[in-house]
């Protein structure tokens, strides 16, 4: 999303003294200057001001409680800080109310009162968008919005369908993503609604490989190719593609070494095992791990 709109995590901290700045750029997320772990953030969105940096913010979403995320989190600040010699802030974005009140505790750095306080920015922090047009305006805000918000009841019913009117207008390749990013954050429930609304509805049809696997649809044109071809590759194909959409959605760099080994892969399980984990990683290289 921030690669999108570096401006949204500018957006999110608006309780902050934001410098004056008159460009807004998103930077690699690579912070390896503690080796020999690599530190990766989601994002490093850097503030400019007549061309010199005035404050980088070092992005994180965050969909569960990670201890070892307290560990790195201040590494990935201070690093920032440093590489930019800019201030730097801690944005953290949890869907989950839970998991934003795990994240908003203080961290530590040692015995003499040092702390890290991070950004969080939970579901109630997110605007409840119902407006199509102010959807289509800023589809990154409107993403949060549909998976902090979107539900069964009456308004998060409305948001998702909003949500599906908008993404059948996206006039680019960009409708897949933002519906597969979308859909694999939402619980179970929520994405069984979604496909309901669909199919009453009628506005949206899958058109990646994850959404059909996701949604159990597929199931028959993979059936009937891997008949037709007589061979497992094709299932793994499929499985390659997905994964690689789900890296993609996520806004996660996949170097031409991961992309080669994903796509040259013929083992199933495994495939559905990386799958199964690009959901959570913030490096492709953790899929190997």
């Amino acid at each position: 999303m921030f690669r999108h709109n570096p401006r949204l995590a500018v957006d999110l901290l608006s309780e902050l003294p934001i410098p004056h700045h008159d460009e807004v750029t998103v930077q690699s997320g690579d912070l390896p200057d503690c080796p020999p772990t690599e530190y990766r953030a989601d994002a490093v969105v850097v503030l400019y001001n007549d061309e010199r940096p005035v404050m980088a913010i070092v992005v994180e979403n965050q969909l569960s409680d990670n201890k070892d995320k307290k560990w790195s989190w201040p590494v990935y600040l201070t690093t920032a800080r440093a590489k930019y010699q800019c201030a730097a802030e801690l944005l953290v974005i949890c869907p989950d109310q839970a998991v934003t009140r795990w994240a908003k505790q203080p961290i530590k750095i040692g015995p003499s009162g040092s702390y890290v306080f991070p950004m969080v920015i939970g579901p109630n922090d997110v605007p409840r968008i119902t407006d199509p047009q102010q959807m289509y305006e800023n589809l990154e805000l409107a993403a949060l919005s549909v998976i902090s918000h979107g539900g069964t009841e009456a308004e998060g019913s409305k948001i998702l369908s909003c949500w599906l009117d908008v993404i059948a207008q996206i006039p680019d390749d960009r409708s897949p993503l933002y519906f597969d990013y979308v859909a694999m954050q939402l619980s179970q429930e929520d994405r069984k609604h979604m496909e309901a609304l669909m199919a009453l509805s009628g506005t949206y049809e899958y058109q990646s490989d994850f959404a059909k696997r996701l949604f159990g649809q597929g199931k028959a044109e993979g059936k009937a190719e891997g008949k037709a071809e007589g061979k497992a590759e094709g299932k793994a194909e499929g499985e390659a593609r997905a994964l690689l959409t789900v890296l993609t959605a996520r806004g996660l760099d996949i170097s031409s070494d991961h992309r080669t080994r994903i796509t040259t892969c013929t083992d199933l399980d495994q495939l559905q095992t990386w799958l199964t984990k690009a959901i959570t990683v913030t490096h492709t290289t953790e899929l190997f791990d």
